[in-house]
């Protein structure tokens, strides 16, 4: 049986009006190998290619990117409200990725947005807007902006409109349409600010965000997603080192990779999982508490209205995924299944000498155990139904 994912139909930016003017392709092409702009063109003094060492701002109107911009040496781009960028084919915005500190922020409005967007009006034009681990945390925010037709860079891992590597930015009212790619891909620990809100990601041909499980809570819970490849979150796997939180969004968390939660050896990690949350597991991959012999806790309360489930990806078959293992190092007291399902799994749930408190959950199509407790597990189990496991318990 297939599975349908949910999506919401909140209504997406309109484009601005045109530029009233053509940007040829030819000269893109020939300010990207000159990086000067044609005499004759109306937006000479608007036009920019390559890096940016000191602080600039973009005032409203129209800008040109004619090749790569790198913002570096510690200098701030700002793009004040009103701006409308048109980026040529090939050519990228990027802030700390040129080996140097460097932050680039959009101070949209409601009233006055920011377009971000591609000299051709095609999808696949440009390649995308990048933060590096060199940007610079709390001095790059995106504000009432619209970015679109990104996605030319060819690279199935960063294919996407909007890159964070290793680095950390705010979002407020963040569209992302018409993309060639993933809409947003946080990697290598990247993550929204905290506080980040707004983000709707439409039309993309890829995933509606990617991103790792260091990143994965800070992912905004009103997330809007629609119209999309796939209209989902994907966790590319990782560890979750420190306490974070996983909302209930509108989507579904689609786990690719396995994911753990471990802190350091004297502080443990406590991942919380919203009510009404949804995760779906791919192929054989586990949630394991207290990975690595590293201490964490994994607190999913649902509640009667709104459960967390815990499934597989694709067709519900016994033993679709690998389920849900809690090591020796998981931190008891704080380790709560409440108001869950856990379904498909090869063993819903495995404890090796963990004690997790087990309430109001379900545990069904488990192709092994339901419930597997090994090395003096002693969970405190309150009202656990069993159904069409091919064992209950085992011991």
């Amino acid at each position: 049986m297939s599975r349908t994912f949910p999506t919401s139909t909140r209504p997406l930016a309109a484009r601005p009006a045109p530029l009233g003017r053509t940007l040829t392709l030819a000269l893109a092409l020939v300010a990207s190998a000159a990086c000067e702009p044609a005499a004759e063109d109306p937006l000479a003094e608007d036009e920019h290619c390559g890096e940016i060492t000191a602080d600039q701002t973009w005032a409203a109107g129209p800008h040109l990117v004619s090749c790569d911009v790198f913002v570096s040496e510690g200098a701030h781009l700002t793009i004040e409200a009103g701006a409308e960028v048109y980026v040529a084919p090939d050519a990228s915005l990027q802030a700390g990725c040129a080996g140097t500190p460097g932050s680039l922020s959009v101070a949209g409005t409601a009233e006055e947005p920011v377009w971000i967007t591609s000299t051709t009006d095609t999808t696949e034009s440009w390649n995308y807007l990048r933060y590096c681990d060199d940007a610079v945390d709390g001095r790059s925010a995106l504000r009432h902006l619209t970015l679109e037709h990104a996605g030319a860079y060819d690279n199935l891992t960063t294919k996407a409109g909007l890159i964070l590597e290793g680095a950390e930015v705010r979002l407020d009212s963040v569209v992302v349409q018409d993309v060639v790619g993933h809409g947003v891909h946080l990697k290598d620990g990247a993550r929204l600010e905290d506080g980040s809100s707004g983000l709707v990601v439409s039309g993309v041909t890829g995933d509606a965000v990617r991103v790792d499980a260091a990143g994965a809570g800070s992912v905004p819970a009103d997330l809007v997603a629609t119209d999309n490849g796939e209209d989902l979150v994907r966790i590319t796997g990782g560890t979750v080192s420190v306490d974070d939180t996983w909302a209930a969004l509108a989507v579904p968390w689609y786990i690719e990779d396995a994911v753990g939660i471990a802190g350091s050896e004297t502080v443990p990690a406590v991942l919380s999982i919203e009510p009404g949350a949804t995760l779906y597991f791919k192929g054989s991959e586990t949630l394991t508490v207290a990975a690595d012999d590293r201490p964490g806790a994994l607190l999913a309360v649902g509640t009667a209205e709104a459960p967390i489930t815990f499934s597989a990806a694709g067709s519900p078959d016994p033993g679709a995924w690998g389920g849900i293992v809690m090591g020796p190092q998981t931190v008891d007291a704080e380790t709560v299944l409440e108001h869950v399902e856990i379904a498909w799994a090869r063993t819903g749930l495995k404890l090796y000498g963990a004690g997790p408190t087990v309430d109001q959950a379900l545990i069904r199509g488990s192709s092994s155990c339901g419930l597997y407790l090994l090395d003096g597990a002693e969970p405190v189990l309150g009202e656990v139904t069993f159904e069409d496991n091919a064992e209950d318990i085992c011991e």
